[in-house]
């Protein structure tokens, strides 16, 4: 895979749904190989629980998402945060790891939005109270 990543228009539209829209909490994208660079395209989106994005994200293989996490401060207060989760199982390629990667920065750039980023390789670190403790 190429370490150049082409954000896909609808990828951003996607972003703006989550944002928008509370029929969106959750964007699964995946890289695909191009000519001349990787593209980053919109895999799956609507509104899911989350164990429902966890099971969107393979097993075997990686995916970005965004997701708009719910949680409540330990005052009670309730809050959402956009994560940005990279899942990259440990077995994947270099290549494709990189390519991740930089998926994430590019698309991070391309929406222009603060969001908590989260590198994962294994489901344990996947864990919603893990999350929800980053995210306050």
């Amino acid at each position: 895979m190429n370490h150049d990543v082409a954000v896909d228009e609808s990828c951003i539209a996607a972003f703006r749904d989550l944002r928008g829209k509370r029929e969106v909490n959750a964007v699964v994208y995946l890289v695909t190989e191009g000519t001349d660079s990787d593209v980053l395209a919109v895999g799956e989106k609507g509104n899911l629980t989350y164990e429902e994005l966890l099971r969107a994200l393979p097993a075997d293989k990686p995916r970005l998402a965004l997701y708009d996490l719910p949680f409540a401060t330990p005052d009670g207060t309730r809050h959402h945060r956009i994560v940005s989760i990279c899942w990259i199982p440990a077995a994947t390629d270099d290549g494709v790891k990189s390519a991740y990667r930089h998926a994430q920065t590019a698309l991070a750039e391309a929406v222009d939005a603060e969001q908590m980023t989260v590198v994962a390789t294994t489901p344990s670190e996947l864990e919603y109270h893990h999350l929800t403790s980053r995210a306050q």
